[in-house]
């Protein structure tokens, strides 16, 4: 009798399990970590084989694959010996929280058929890694936490997360956009894809350390979702005793956790300022000396440091009679300062040590400013004021030439009201302003002509690598390059005059190179970004 190839490849691994059984059962192969006689531990065939942990796509439990019981990170005849000998009771069953490493075809126990489906992947009937899928179902009234078979997943379902009875499938995978700070194993597809929460669960995933890439905190993990063929990092809470991230997720795609990896770029970072902690600071600005100006709001004053942030000297409060600092600017070759002091309704100006000069025209007293400012080349003072949803532009000698914007949304209006605000002047005395809604993920930022008339919405040129959501605090550097923070993502963008995306600096996180609040940023004269952030209460340099 003749049989069919199917048939054949159905069979051969199929008396191949026989045979190692007879083998088993007469008490050949030894411990369960060693091999029969004969039977050799790897087989080279065409299937398609794993790189090692890294690329685990069924449990990452102990950083391993499904089925790799051999601990090589390939489909190894061994292993589906081990199979064997805890079916036929020559080895104890594994432990429960082992049991996943095992379930070679989700049966849920450790039998015949595991060890089958791991042949098949050997001799390449079968793909490499297995792919094992976890399913439940959920009802509106749940009000539980799902977990996983092997404990690295857990879905925490408050009361009508899901508006009726649903059937959810997660599965590993190993299908989604490249990134240095990935970790191996935590991806999965979550389905039904698209599927949107009413009330949102708590995700949390269990990853192994081993898997973290090179340089890469393990504190700046986070939950991440592919958006637009793009890892979109969610607010996450990690436990580095327990090894897992934790975060509220608001529907259902392919998510993972991902890390952010120091930047080469960044080069220090100073908390404390001749011993004096930084406390909210909010505006920073450095002279063509390279020295630095931080707006210490906390700390009532504004310190001067080198660019390692070594103190030069400090503008105490009394200098000023009171002080409010939220933004400084330095301009002229005399290196005049001015101090926005916010709590007072006015602009200070100092000498470069501090001796204070003057204010702005009591007449002409800013009212409610925002935390933002901005100098031209010519010394002019350029102040948002949320009072009346416009820029106020002064001079230090008598009413300023001019104030333009209105309250609203239209082109040419501002709503700074509950808003984040930038300004920043080109060379050219082209007006940039930014403001984003504090509650809102989403902001713009406008041009101007030099006289305050409307030109258009800034955009990233078509085509452009990488788009602002969120806009905070804005410059420009001496190439009239210009950098944006975007509170969306924590991250400093920087694009070319024409719109083109340059580069980019940070990540959400407390740890170097990372922000949480960047709420000013400056560049000096030979390009390096200096980054004050108000809730790490810190100044971060980096270079070019």
């Amino acid at each position: 009798m003749r049989l069919c190839r199917a048939t054949r490849d159905l069979v051969a691994p199929i008396v191949g399990v026989t045979f190692l059984a007879c083998l088993l059962v007469s008490g050949c192969g030894g411990g369960g970590g060693e091999n029969a006689p004969g039977v050799t531990a790897s087989i080279s065939t065409g299937a398609t084989t794993a790189a090692g942990p890294s690329t685990a796509a069924g449990s990452l439990q102990s950083g391993g694959l499904v089925g790799d019981l051999m601990g090589t990170g390939n489909p190894e005849v061994g292993s589906a010996i081990r199979i064997l000998r805890v079916v036929v009771g020559l080895d104890p069953q594994p432990d429960a929280d082992e049991l996943w490493q095992w379930n070679c075809n989700n049966s849920g126990g450790v039998e015949v058929g595991d060890a089958i489906s791991l042949l098949r992947c050997v001799v390449g009937l079968d793909p490499w890694p297995i792919v094992v899928a976890w399913t439940f179902t959920a009802t509106p009234w749940d009000e539980k936490a799902y977990s996983s078979p092997d404990g690295v997943l857990t879905l925490d379902m408050p009361w009508y997360a899901v508006d009726t009875t649903t059937a959810i499938t997660v599965t590993a995978t190993t299908d989604c956009p490249a990134d240095p700070g990935l970790v191996p194993g935590t991806v999965y597809d979550y389905e039904p894809d698209g599927l949107q929460f009413g009330s949102l669960p708590t995700l949390s995933v269990e990853y192994d350390p081993a898997n973290i890439p090179a340089g890469t905190p393990e504190t700046s993990l986070r939950i991440a979702k592919v958006v637009s063929d793009a890892w979109s990092p969610l607010p996450s809470t990690v436990d580095t005793d327990a090894h897992t991230v934790s975060a509220e997720i608001n529907g259902f795609c392919v998510i993972g956790v991902v890390g952010q990896p120091t930047d080469p770029r960044f080069v220090s970072k100073w908390t404390v300022v001749d011993g004096v902690p930084l406390d909210a600071p909010s505006g920073i600005c450095v002279d063509s000396g390279g020295q630095v100006y931080v707006a210490d709001t906390g700390n009532d004053s504004v310190v001067v440091t080198t660019p390692a942030g070594v103190v030069v000297t400090r503008y105490p409060a009394e200098t000023f009679y009171s002080l409010y600092p939220t933004a400084v600017a330095v301009y002229g070759a005399a290196k005049t300062v001015c101090i926005l002091d916010k709590a007072n309704g006015r602009v200070v100006r100092c000498t470069q040590q501090g001796l204070r000069i003057d204010d702005l025209h009591p007449a002409y007293a800013l009212g409610q400013a925002s935390k933002a400012m901005a100098l031209d080349g010519n010394g002019f003072c350029y102040v948002p004021v949320i009072e009346t949803n416009s820029v106020h532009v002064r001079t230090w000698e008598g009413e300023g030439p001019f104030t333009f914007g209105s309250e609203g949304y239209g082109d040419g209006q501002f709503h700074f009201s509950n808003a984040v605000v930038g300004i920043a002047v080109k060379a050219d005395g082209t007006i940039y302003v930014s403001e984003s809604n504090r509650l809102a993920e989403s902001g713009r930022i406008q041009m101007f002509t030099p006289g305050g008339a409307f030109i258009a919405r800034w955009e990233p040129a078509a085509g452009a690598a990488v788009s602002v959501t969120k806009p905070g605090p804005i410059t420009f550097d001496s190439a009239g390059n210009l950098y944006v923070a975007d509170l969306a993502d924590c991250v400093v963008k920087k694009y070319s005059a024409a719109g083109q995306f340059l580069g980019k600096w940070g990540s959400y996180g407390t740890e170097d190179s990372q922000f949480k609040d960047p709420t000013g940023i400056a560049v000096d004269g030979n390009g390096y970004l200096f980054v004050v952030d108000a809730e790490l209460n810190c100044v971060q340099r980096f270079s070019p």
